[in-house]
């Protein structure tokens, strides 16, 4: 049986380069990589990159684990926080280490620009929370709203 060389031929994004022992090729990817690859492999298809394509084919709606707009709360905020860089101060008020990161449009996007990191103040006086704190106190202990909303 004569032996082909597959030096020179290309696989999917693989080049191949020298022929090395065992029936291993050294090859080029389309990325620069270089990788060693047996013939066996190349043949069949089960190696097509150096292992770059595997990183690009696993993101976004090519994951199976992929739900779009249906992804749960914390799925969302660590989608999120693994993309936007958390700033040294909060992105309102500019003074204090941001604690919470926070919707702008209250719809929970996945879109980077509807996203702010707050500090914990900012974040509920955003929401509406303190608010709804101090009606809770204050009524409470008596006082009418009326008259502790004049003094915030």
């Amino acid at each position: 049986m004569r032996k082909i060389s597959l030096t020179g031929k290309r696989f999917a994004n693989l080049l191949v380069g020298n022929e090395l022992q065992d029936g291993k090729y050294e090859c080029s990817c389309d990325c620069g990589n270089t990788t060693i690859v047996h013939k066996h492999n190349l043949r069949n298809g089960n190696t097509k990159s150096c292992g770059c394509l595997r990183s690009v084919s696993k993101i976004g709606n090519k994951n199976a684990s992929w739900k779009g707009k249906q992804v749960g709360y914390n799925a969302l905020h660590e989608w999120i926080r693994n993309r936007y860089e958390k700033p040294e101060f909060c992105e309102h008020c500019e003074t204090q280490p941001p604690r919470d990161l926070a919707n702008k449009s209250q719809k929970y996007l996945r879109d980077l620009s509807d996203w702010w990191y707050l500090c914990r103040k900012c974040h509920m006086d955003l929401d509406g929370r303190n608010d709804q704190l101090r009606a809770s106190n204050h009524s409470r202990i008596g006082i009418p709203i009326k008259l502790w909303k004049r003094r915030v």
